[in-house]
């Protein structure tokens, strides 16, 4: 917390000092990690409106986080995808902000910081990619991960694929439910996937080998789960909703979801909204000041909304008091 406050007051520095796109994207990450995406949001739109095509581009090419199979498709219509993409990426309906799209715009800035830009070069016109270096694009994809490892293996204590270079640095990023490997051959700094020898891949330790061959791990979830968001709901929020025949057509949607009231503070704001393909069609969303002894079920305040679908979609419950959030969703059919 207090080294981000830093880096946005270094930021801030620069935005005086200078007119250069980087002080508001530098700004945008800071903000972000200083858990305000509105603010980080409007630095990353300044920034990018002051890039060139080309520049911009790499804060808004969505190919990176598409399943391979869906690649196409944004190429032939990049705008349309990228707008369906994001609007049903974002986390939080109750705020203005799209947290997804500010997280992305983060992390591009911040592999360019970590895997490229180094020292002297940072305010200089030098300026490396990091984002388009292997750790720097699943920097880009799954985020900061919960745990980074680096070593140098011990020939006598580990067998390896390491051959003739037993010295070399590996590194592993630990998401929970999967790990990446990276090693550095040429011992520059510049880790990229593990992959063993293809010498590997054809003796008895064949199997062994594709097990910890990362590349080929890599371009497996890039066809089924080659993204995720780290916004994540702290609040455990059920939902309950019961589906009506509209007069005018379409289905009303009636949900009823819980505020647990040993999480929150007053005020809380609370929404349900009617989705369809991520667009909201509908929002029913009130702000509470106090929660009414009346409404209380155990450890929870209910709350209701009503919203209307014309066809089939999603209905999501949401709770948000500024310091902690949760939701939850459901499909419903006509």
């Amino acid at each position: 917390g207090e080294a981000w406050d830093g880096a946005l007051a270094l930021a801030r520095r620069f935005q005086a000092a200078s007119d250069d796109p980087r002080a508001d994207l530098y700004a945008g990450l800071a903000l972000y990690r200083t858990s305000d995406p509105a603010g980080a949001e409007a630095a990353f739109d300044r920034a990018l409106g002051q890039l060139a095509p080309s520049a911009r581009a790499r804060y808004e090419n969505l190919r990176i986080l598409l399943p391979t199979g869906q690649r196409d498709a944004f190429d032939a219509t990049p705008d349309a995808v990228a707008d369906s993409f994001w609007t049903a990426a974002d986390p939080r309906q109750l705020t203005e902000a799209n947290e997804r799209l500010a997280e992305h715009r983060a992390r591009v800035v911040e592999a360019d910081l970590l895997f490229g830009w180094t020292g002297d070069e940072l305010f200089t016109l030098s300026r490396p990619r990091g984002a388009e270096a292997d750790q720097g694009r699943l920097w880009i994809r799954y985020g900061r991960p919960r745990r980074s490892l680096r070593f140098v293996l011990d020939r006598g204590a580990v067998q390896s694929y390491a051959g003739d270079n037993p010295d070399t640095p590996f590194g592993i990023w630990d998401y929970g439910d999967f790990q990446i490997v990276f090693d550095d051959p040429e011992r520059d700094g510049q880790f990229r996937r593990y992959s063993p020898p293809a010498s590997a891949f054809a003796g008895p330790s064949a199997s062994s080998a594709q097990n910890d061959d990362c590349v080929m791990q890599d371009e497996r979830m890039q066809r089924d789960d080659p993204q995720r968001t780290q916004v994540v709901g702290t609040l455990d929020v059920p939902l309950l909703v019961s589906r009506f025949r509209s007069a005018g057509g379409g289905t009303d949607v009636v949900a009823a979801w819980g505020v647990p009231l040993d999480s929150v503070r007053v005020p809380v704001r609370t929404g349900a909204f009617a989705l369809s393909a991520g667009a909201i069609l509908a929002r029913d969303v009130e702000e509470r000041r106090q929660l009414a002894a009346g409404r209380r079920v155990g450890g929870l305040w209910a709350e209701a909304g009503q919203v209307t679908l014309p066809s089939s979609g999603e209905v999501r419950g949401e709770v948000d008091d500024g310091r902690a959030f949760g939701g939850a969703s459901e499909a419903v059919a006509p």
